[in-house]
């Protein structure tokens, strides 16, 4: 299928009439369809036959991947890529060649002067495709483009920071690294970047699997942590890497991480069983329909690309959406202002703009400044706090005391996909007090938060103390409110965030607020640190104890984490009397209570155990780690003494949701020691569900083939829906014929808004008619029923064809006919209205009939 921008942003077909006079639609944004191939560590240098076998995968690029999403608009790599000039053979080889190929560096080149210069002068040759160059000293090997409606970012993670672009900071076992000087680099380029869909390239990946686990961008885990904070805060979709050789795809809270494996001739000269030993290739692809895709392919390793395993994902997969957020460095963009006392500057008049903490209110003509979250001050520490990442001046007069009584803050962020989502959960992290409206509503008001009115809002102070709980540290620890109450109040596309900062005094030493708004459809069942109940006695209790009817009532509780020996515990059990003879098994058990297990998809729990452990769900036994098969008993020692960072190591896996129960579940856990005389004991435990994804489903009726004389009415037809949403939902219903020759659709376009729980919708009767007009084209049309969200984004559709015959004598030109037939000759602008009638113009691709 052929594809061209400038053609497809020039095609538009005639749409819609609607019969409903004054009522206001948007037309669509126009998504530019766009397809990025994107390979890992080909080598092709490296191993015999490896231009060949690289041009075999390349020529799969096409053929793996749906027609629609053709043709490719550039290929991308993400390094190990070495030689450059055997990479060129095979690329000119494939049936790739002609299409932009964009590098990135890896490790082999970064130790490789020859293949570094290789690189550096193909970015000379890259398409200007809003083409920009990285940070000086490394402007050549980290860059970003734009192909279509995805802004790709490319970054050089062996840069030094200054001006050496080749150093390889993985030779000392340390990993990739990303410098401060590149790190602000990303995120003003992220900033300026005006695309839907954003997305970095780099090698070495920030949660690697199977291999280099410790020796990638994971050695520094503060720096990986900050990069990856930088990625939620500025919503980048995907982060992809290579450099383990092995595929993965896995969301890290609210950013998919894909690892694409290896090609070429990676794949049959393995000489590491840890290897993948079959080619990956994946995808990063728009469209007007379905928003942004990745896609990954891999060839079966026995039966090649005969028999490939297919991925696909999208934005709306992802299990969080992060929404606002502070964080080191990479804080959401707000505007603020700083309530002085009168010492320093009077109380601006206000009254023409209204309270500052609605929609209406306009801090640019109120003179408000712009910023990054969170925003405040500490005059004892300053230098200390990471996460103050706009720093006001507590004393602009210079008199010696802090004069600040609060800071307001303004946030305005986008939504994607609000109905996928139940939860909406809330993180705070405050000195001294917070207030929060989300849209106008207030969702959040700390005890300490002064009462304020539309007419009575300055030179408030906190009305009690309240410490951050990351005071000084590099990022808030938050405290998380779950406020899905209110996410009916968010609209999807542009919301506002507003905050109230408040100071138990003026002269308070520290003002501060973090925030982390995101969407969800995971809930806590059991939260880290959640109290449990607890057997600490050295008793055998056999096996009733972890059955869901056992009486535990008269077991000691006390909250995670639960242990003894590193003073991090804030339950402290007892071990005996004997310190080399400790007891060798703890029992821990914690209820839960749900409305309906199907409410869930799947469940994921996490358990910090030192030494060994057992997990039970209603008494049926989903994990074990650290202890040996077979049978289990109170005297049995675990497997291994763990020691180090794997005591506070937490371990993972999915749990089997078929034994959850309506009603009151129960979690038991059994954990032992490695020996008699350990030094220590630890245990905590999370249990998380992904909530079954809310959906709108719907269902179409056509009327059977028919023959229609111009100038009648076709139909009825009927559709209906059922919202499983937690909120409203509201849709547009387009029903529609085209002319064969394809020249203009013709609309009747309704609003139809459906509650939360809702399974149908009338619309004329429970019936649409459609309007063939007198001048419409005789023969072969189809018929077709459009459902659009509110956003025009394509949700349901479908078609069949009938016969559009000459008029009867008795059918005449009507007058609204003539005005349609006037307006349909005058596209030269996407709405056109007269006399209370509405054409909308919109995309070819909206009016798809197959």
């Amino acid at each position: 299928m052929a594809k061209t921008r400038s053609a497809f942003a020039a095609t538009l077909v005639l749409l819609a009439i609607l019969l409903v006079s004054g009522l206001s639609i948007l037309t669509p944004a126009e998504v530019q369809g766009s397809t990025i191939f994107i390979y890992s560590d080909p080598r092709p240098g490296s191993y015999s036959g490896g231009e060949a076998a690289l041009t075999e995968d390349f020529n799969q690029a096409d053929e793996q991947i749906p027609s629609e999403w053709l043709p490719l608009d550039c290929v991308q790599n993400s390094g190990d890529i070495d030689t450059i000039s055997a990479l060129d053979t095979a690329y000119g080889d494939s049936d790739l060649a002609g299409l932009p190929h964009f590098m990135c560096v890896g490790n082999h080149e970064a130790e490789a002067a020859g293949v570094m210069s290789d690189i550096r002068a193909k970015f000379s040759i890259y398409p200007d495709w809003n083409l920009t160059a990285g940070p000086a000293g490394t402007s050549e090997t980290t860059y970003s483009y734009d192909a279509g409606d995805i802004h790709v970012v490319v970054i050089n993670e062996y840069w030094d920071g200054t001006d050496n672009d080749a150093y390889f900071w993985y030779s000392s076992g340390d990993g990739g690294y990303i410098p401060d000087p590149l790190f602000e680099w990303i995120k003003d380029d992220l900033r300026s970047s005006t695309s839907p869909y954003k997305i970095i390239v780099g090698h070495e990946p920030a949660y690697p699997v199977g291999r280099h686990v410790g020796d990638s961008l994971d050695a520094d885990e503060t720096n990986r942590d900050k990069f990856f904070n930088l990625l939620r805060t500025e919503r980048v979709i995907a982060y992809f890497t290579s450099h383990t050789h092995v595929y993965d795809l896995a969301e890290h809270d609210g950013v998919f991480q894909v690892n694409t494996g290896v090609c070429g001739a990676h794949v049959d000269t393995d000489p590491d069983p840890g290897w993948d030993n079959f080619a990956t290739l994946g995808y990063a692809h728009c469209d007007d329909d379905n928003g942004f895709q990745i896609r990954i392919v891999r060839e079966d390793p026995s039966l090649g690309w005969d028999s490939s395993v297919e991925t696909t994902v999208t934005r709306s997969d992802m299990e969080t959406q992060i929404l606002v957020n502070t964080a080191d460095g990479a804080g959401t963009v707000c505007r603020y202002f700083v309530d002085y006392t009168a010492n320093v500057e009077p109380n601006p008049d206000w009254a023409a703009y209204g309270p500052w903490w609605e929609d209406a209110f306009d801090d640019v003509g109120a003179g408000w400044n712009d910023g990054e979250l969170g925003v405040g001050y500490d005059s004892t520490n300053p230098d200390l706090w990471g996460w103050i990442n706009q720093e006001i001046d507590p004393d602009p007069s210079s008199d010696g005391d802090e004069q600040v009584y609060g800071v307001f803050l303004r946030i305005p962020f986008t939504v994607y996909d609000r109905n996928v989502y139940p939860y909406m959960k809330l993180g705070v992290d405050y000195d001294d007090a917070l207030t929060i409206w989300l849209n106008g509503t207030e969702i959040y008001n700390s005890s300490t938060s002064p009462t304020i009115s539309s007419t009575d809002y300055w030179d408030k102070a906190a009305t009690g103390g309240h410490e951050a709980n990351g005071d000084e540290d590099l990022n808030p620890q938050f405290d998380i409110i779950d406020v899905s109450d209110y996410i009916g109040s968010l609209n999807e596309g542009g919301n506002l965030l507003v905050i109230g900062n408040w100071n138990r005094d003026s002269d308070s030493s520290d003002l501060v607020a973090g925030v982390k708004l995101y969407l969800t459809n995971v809930v806590d069942l059991i939260p880290v640190g959640a109290v449990w109940r607890y057997s600490d006695t050295g008793t055998d209790l056999g096996t009733g104890w972890k059955e869901l009817s056992y009486d535990d009532s008269g077991w000691s509780s006390g909250s995670a984490e639960l242990g003894y020996g590193d003073g991090d515990e804030e339950t402290v059990v007892e071990y005996g009397a004997d310190p080399d003879n400790k007891y060798s098994c703890y029992y821990f058990r914690h209820s839960f209570d749900i409305s309906s297990a199907s409410d869930y998809d799947s469940l994921m729990l996490r358990i910090v155990r030192d030494d060994g452990a057992i997990v039970y769900l209603n008494g049926v036994e989903v994990f074990r780690t650290n202890m040996s098969s077979g049978e289990i008993t109170y005297n049995t020692w675990a497997s291994s003494d763990v020691v180090g960072a794997n005591e506070s190591t937490w371990y993972k896996t999915e749990a089997d949701i078929s034994n959850l129960v309506d009603g009151t579940n129960i979690i038991a856990v059994e954990v032992h020691q490695s020996r008699g005389d350990s030094s220590d004991v630890s245990f905590d435990f999370q249990l998380t569900a992904v909530a079954e994804t809310p959906s709108i489903t719907h269902t179409l009726t056509l009327p059977s083939s028919a023959t229609v004389p111009q100038g009648s009415l076709l139909g009825p037809f009927y559709a209906s829906a059922t919202n499983n949403t937690s909120s409203s939902y509201s849709f547009y219903v387009c029903p529609y014929i085209e002319t064969p020759d394809g020249n203009w659709i013709l609309m009747f376009t309704n609003l139809v808004t459906l509650e939360a729980g809702e399974t149908s919708w009338a619309n004329n009767g429970n019936a649409v008619y459609i309007w063939v007009p007198y001048f419409a084209q005789t023969g072969t049309t189809y018929h077709c029923v459009n459902i659009y969200d509110t956003s025009y984004n394509l949700i349901d559709q479908d078609c069949f064809s009938f016969e559009v015959t000459a008029a009867s004598s008795s059918v005449q030109s009507s007058e609204n006919d003539q005005r349609l037939k006037m307006l349909l000759n005058t596209p030269d602008s996407k709405v056109h209205e007269k006399d209370g009638w509405k054409m909308i113009i919109v995309p070819e691709k909206r009016a798809n009939k197959r």
